[in-house]
């Protein structure tokens, strides 16, 4: 994994670096002295770069590991993830996001390793209650939904 990480952490930097040039373009603060519309990109941004330089420092400290048959698992993992993420965007339209974000989180918490049945339930619904209290109701946030 030693070369990955290293691959990823240098993909991830320029992609970071391509979000901060891009965010250049955005229009300046309406009121002065309040953040601008390139304020959270360029947090986002800068949070991805930090964990990018993590992710490559780590690569090149971690010694060379065999292929352990890992790879076989990973590919089922991320086909798995995958096919979750299409199905929730091809259902997003039809069916309530609040809904279907749930039944999206938990079966990707199960691929990932997550084994506690409480983890399993508590965590989709503790996000999809944040995502409705602070997008839907303080922000006013738009969602595909057919109940509120």
């Amino acid at each position: 994994m030693k070369r990955a990480d290293v691959v990823m952490g240098c993909l991830l930097i320029g992609v970071t670096g391509y979000i901060l040039y891009e965010t250049n373009f955005y229009p300046s603060p309406i009121v002065p002295g309040a953040p601008g519309p390139a304020y959270f990109p360029r947090g986002l941004a800068c949070t991805l770069l930090l964990l990018a330089v993590v992710l490559f420092v780590q690569g090149l400290r971690a010694k060379e590991e065999g292929d352990t048959g890992m790879r076989g698992q990973v590919v089922w993992k991320l086909g798995c993830t995958l096919i979750l993420i299409v199905t929730y965007l091809a259902l997003l339209e039809i069916w309530d996001t609040f809904i279907l974000t749930p039944l999206l989180l938990a079966p990707i918490m199960v691929i990932m390793g997550e084994r506690r049945i409480q983890s399993i339930i508590a965590v989709p619904l503790i996000f999809d209650l944040f995502i409705y209290a602070v997008f839907y109701r303080i922000f006013h946030v738009q969602f595909p939904t057919i109940y509120f």
